[in-house]
């Protein structure tokens, strides 16, 4: 059958849209696009960058930016903080994800995918790098966000919770960083609401422990962390200081990190 379809037959008999209109009138699209949860951990990740403009450098180290991987099947958050953001940082970044989060993976022949938006990853020497880690780029289409949509609303769900405990606590901006990483172990530590209810928290899923929750103290509250260096008898025993988190270091320990 040599005959043509229907459809490549069909003639549209309304009158082409006016040129004056196709230039003038058109919107932008937000239509939501569909996230598909991975059925295998490490499989994709969602990767973001945030901060700059007007935040305040965190205390100690200085730092304005926050990079983010965001593991698809445990909804599981890793977090890095900069200074600043080019190829040289981002790569830095990337080595220290791939030694301290990929080598936990079971060696595979299944490509990894990271998501993002054209910014960050999208260069030579970035691309290169993730070639080189059997890593595969998927960049979402330009001027839409909401196509990396866990990644946005992770960052949100981290900023609000942080601004919170800051808030709670009576801490200046500065202290930001510190919050940031506290909320992100607060929110793997936390059970994951989806469409088909309540999933376990991204913390077993990722590592296969229960976290002890008896460990957990409020952010910012006072702390007193003991004097090793004994003086005379009556001398003050401990220094106060506040508590910041947990240190970032130990994923699967149980540090206190106090500022005093």
């Amino acid at each position: 059958n040599l005959r043509l379809p229907q459809d490549l037959l069909r003639v549209d008999t309304e009158e082409d849209l006016c040129e004056s209109c196709a230039v003038g009138k058109p919107t932008f699209s937000f239509a939501y696009t569909p996230q598909y949860r991975s059925t295998e951990k490490g499989k994709l990740w969602y990767f973001d960058v945030s901060g700059g403009g007007d935040i305040a450098p965190s205390l100690l180290y200085g730092n304005r930016y926050t990079y983010l991987f965001t593991d698809s099947f445990s909804r599981i958050y890793f977090t890095y903080f900069t200074k600043e953001v080019n190829d040289r940082t981002t790569l830095s970044v990337l080595n220290i994800f791939a030694d301290q989060v990929l080598t936990m993976l079971p060696e595979s022949d299944d490509m990894r995918f990271i998501q993002s938006d054209n910014g960050q990853i999208d260069s030579n020497n970035v691309k290169g790098w993730i070639r080189q880690k059997r890593l595969m780029n998927r960049f979402i289409h330009p001027y839409h966000p909401n196509m990396n949509g866990f990644a946005e609303r992770a960052f949100r769900s981290i900023k609000d919770l942080a601004r919170c405990m800051m808030h709670h606590a009576g801490l200046p901006e500065p202290y930001w960083e510190k919050a940031t990483n506290h909320a992100c172990l607060i929110r793997n530590i936390m059970p994951n609401q989806t469409q088909n209810g309540f999933v376990r928290e991204a913390y077993y899923l990722w590592y296969g422990l229960v976290y002890d929750y008896s460990r957990l103290r409020t952010w910012g509250s006072r702390a007193y962390a003991l004097n090793h260096v004994q003086g005379k008898n009556f001398l003050d025993r401990s220094v106060p200081g506040i508590f910041v988190g947990m240190k970032p270091q130990n994923p699967i320990s149980y540090d206190y990190e106090l500022y005093l």
